[in-house]
């Protein structure tokens, strides 16, 4: 059984996740964000198991939802939340928003724009750490569309026949009634079965139940420092901040009677944030945050009190995030070319 500094050092990293990504969502709405801001409502309880798992010698690659990957691992909120807005305090100095966030100084190696970027990137860290003897497990997060890319098959195996300390967790947001759920693109009919065919030990794991992602994490983590890798997890989970199929559905027969055709990307950009989301009662079910609050209540891990506390502690960080990001200056333009090589 979790005891309850870890049981609640969890619950406040994934509050954290829930409560900055409502906070940065707003901020999108409101323009304050430019470009454009992924959320990850929902599947917190990956990002922070996994995470939690790590030591400071570790590297992270993280998926296209990186906000909330760069958090789990220990990025400064207010740093975080400056980059989205474009300003020099932000940890890349503002240049490179929520598709290239990166932070060196906790091992955060960038988002990519690129779908499936990060994977052979990952394993090439994982052959440094390998070559170098440091010890140092590289973990590269992706989502379920990924797998799909011919570059991921390239690494899976490369990194089987080197044995490279890689943790691969791709993450399957996308239940049959998503919209563009895996069945529409996945004829393996699961992500882990595209990793098991390249020899690498694969796990599906129930990606809400954030005790269960930790305790799977370290002991995969410990095996892979030993020399037995790679591993791959596929986690699954629900797009709470995402609609269903049937409501993408209606957009599109609102878009036909009125006559006003846009592409998917724009009706969806239009619709979400705007539009009352109605997530099916088993996608509520799989909410992380409430699933971990069951298990601290059944413990008596925790009172109400202090779960109040903790969301309290939180919201203040978050709060502190966007003044500081207001108030952090634009990066001035006579450092444009600064970090440019070609």
């Amino acid at each position: 059984m979790a005891g309850k500094e870890l049981a609640l050092e969890l619950y406040r990293r994934m509050y954290l996740l829930r409560a900055f990504d409502a906070a940065g969502s707003a901020a999108y709405g409101r323009k304050e964000i430019h470009g454009t801001y992924r959320g990850a409502k929902g599947q917190e309880a990956i990002p922070v198991g996994v995470c939690a798992a790590l030591d400071a010698r570790d590297y992270v690659f993280p998926s296209l939802r990186g906000v909330a990957d760069a958090l789990a691992r220990g990025a400064d909120p207010r740093m975080v939340m400056a980059e989205l807005f474009g300003k020099s305090g932000g940890v890349a100095g503002g240049r490179g928003g929520s598709l290239h966030l990166a932070d060196t100084s906790h091992h955060v190696m960038g988002a990519f724009g690129v779908l499936t970027a990060n994977v052979p990137l990952a394993t090439g860290s994982g052959l440094a750490a390998q070559i170098a003897q440091t010890g140092a497990v590289t973990v590269c997060f992706f989502g379920d569309r990924a797998t799909n890319e011919g570059v991921f098959h390239e690494s899976m195996n490369a990194a089987a026949l080197l044995h490279l300390p890689v943790l691969y967790v791709g993450i399957n947001n996308a239940p049959e009634d998503a919209d563009g759920s895996l069945a529409e693109h996945t004829a393996a009919g699961s992500m882990a079965a595209l990793a098991h065919v390249h020899g690498i030990a694969t796990d599906v794991i129930d990606g809400t139940d954030v005790l269960n992602v930790y305790e799977r994490a370290a002991t995969v983590v410990e095996d892979l420092r030993r020399g037995n890798g790679p591993y791959f997890f596929e986690c699954q989970c629900f797009p709470l901040g995402e609609p269903t199929r049937a409501q993408v559905q209606e957009w599109k027969d609102e878009m036909r009677r009125t006559g006003n055709y846009t592409s998917m990307l724009l009706l969806k950009k239009s619709k979400i944030g705007t539009t009352e989301l109605t997530p099916p009662a088993h996608w509520t079910a799989g909410d992380p945050l409430p699933k971990l609050e069951t298990y601290i209540f059944s413990h008596a891990l925790a009172t109400e009190r202090e779960l109040d506390s903790i969301r309290d502690e939180v919201r203040h960080v978050v709060d502190d995030a966007v003044a500081f990001a207001r108030e952090s200056p634009e990066p001035d333009p006579a450092t444009a070319a600064t970090g440019v090589f070609a």
